[in-house]
């Protein structure tokens, strides 16, 4: 396991808080808005309950995982699965190409990612959508509207064919530094508030978290072993 003593406090406390918070977020968002807006604010809790119920399936999935190679398609599949999203895939940085290559995905449409072309350098059109300035700009990229978003034009009919109609990108750090990206869609448009980012972005940090675990844990190994 991966320094289970120094994360699965952590962890726990998430998945605890992950009911309650949920409650809250339910009542809040029901009670103080007008009548005529109860089914979109019906519709943002649904999204944010199952961010939360993901969020806490990836954070106990973590404490247990003792394989770095179950971490991706895990994620993924948690935040299909749990999460509401429709497709979710992880690219990780080619550093000698330049290219963000797809090493992990789940859900519908993953024909989508077949001869997908995603740079990570900004001086080419391929390198400025939201996997690409996510990566380079180590930051979350939102799009809230795939059919009018200028940053993704080159992907525009690929991505209705599997009626993708918003997504979020996030990069993923490894030791500091961002070397893979996490991008998530959803079939609704505007699906991707503030709430739902921030619940998002708590997972990709779970996941750097959990990466440097497994590095810090091999490097430990590699010592003891050259001390025999």
């Amino acid at each position: 396991m991966i320094n289970v003593c120094k994360i699965s406090l952590i962890m726990t406390m998430l998945v605890t808080s992950t009911v309650s918070l949920a409650q809250d977020v339910r009542e809040e968002k029901t009670l103080s808005l007008p009548l005529a807006n109860v089914a979109t604010a019906e519709a943002s809790v649904k999204r944010l309950s199952q961010l939360y119920q993901a969020l806490s399936e990836a954070n106990q999935a973590i404490v247990r995982m003792t394989q770095q190679a179950e971490l991706f398609p895990l994620v993924c599949r948690t935040a299909v699965e749990f999460g509401g999203m429709k497709m979710a895939w992880i690219g990780q940085l080619n550093e000698e190409s330049g290219m963000i290559m797809p090493v992990a995905s789940y859900g519908e449409g993953r024909d989508y990612l077949d001869g997908l072309a995603i740079s990570s350098h900004a001086d080419v059109a391929e390198g400025r959508g939201p996997a690409g300035t996510a990566l380079r700009e180590d930051r979350a990229v939102i799009v809230n509207n795939f059919a009018t978003d200028p940053r993704t034009v080159l992907w525009r009919e690929r991505a209705a064919k599997y009626g993708f109609n918003s997504l979020v990108a996030f990069p993923i750090q490894r030791g500091g530094k961002p070397f893979a990206v996490l991008t998530v869609y959803h079939e609704q448009i505007d699906a991707f508030d503030e709430e739902a980012v921030a619940l998002l972005d708590e997972m990709t940090i779970n996941i750097s978290l959990a990466i440097d675990n497994f590095d810090h844990e091999i490097q430990r190994q590699l010592a003891e072993e050259s001390t025999l």
